[in-house]
């Protein structure tokens, strides 16, 4: 499977150094901690067992606009890219069993802390619930429904489930792919460049 991932500068000196790449909690990003959590243990149920508990996921892209822009297109990421600094484009190819694939999109509602719904009357049901049990927008969730909420969240998994009118076909979308390590014989090519987000603002 060929994917791709953008790293520091330090990351993939590292990465060509040591012959491979792992994250630490150091390296993960401190917004919404939770959901960074959730993904670790799904990737512990449905990966091959990582080397240590101390490793965190890795990210790539396996679609970053849909099916015919699958690779980052640098002349858009590096105005993008934050914070500013020394990154490198790397493709990889990772055998499929080793990656998570998940839809991008749908990731955010795990980031939101918000029900996934398959459809509008999935959704809908699920309003209903939080109706009747008085629930205020911005309160934690019921402990029972913050159990349905989680397990909602598995549908991300599930892209021939997302894949339809409602959430948009799976071709035309954005996927990102989690895994646990990068060796240096999976690396196919890479490219530096140089992230200037900030001049946008």
């Amino acid at each position: 499977m060929k994917l791709w991932t953008i790293q520091t500068k330090q990351a993939f000196e590292v990465l060509m150094e040591k012959g491979e790449l792992s994250a630490t909690l150091g390296h993960q990003w401190s917004e919404c901690p939770q959901a960074y959590s959730w993904m670790e243990r799904q990737m512990e149920i449905r990966l091959p067992p990582r080397k240590t508990k101390s490793q965190k996921p890795l990210w790539a892209w396996a679609q970053w606009r849909n099916a015919l822009h699958r690779k980052p297109d640098l002349r858009s990421v590096r105005h993008d890219w934050r914070p500013d600094g020394d990154y490198v484009l790397i493709e990889m190819f990772k055998q499929p069993e080793e990656v998570l694939l998940s839809d991008y999109g749908a990731w955010h509602f795990v980031l939101n802390n918000w029900y996934l719904g398959v459809c509008g009357k999935a959704q809908k049901a699920f309003d209903q619930k939080l109706k009747d049990h008085k629930h205020e927008i911005g309160k934690e969730y019921p402990s029972e429904l913050m159990l349905e909420v989680m397990k909602s969240w598995e549908v991300i998994f599930d892209l021939d489930a997302l894949d339809g009118s409602y959430f948009g076909r799976t071709s035309c979308k954005e996927l990102q792919a989690t895994f646990w390590t990068l060796k240096e014989d999976e690396v196919l090519s890479y490219k530096y460049f140089t992230s200037k987000a900030s001049d946008r603002f």
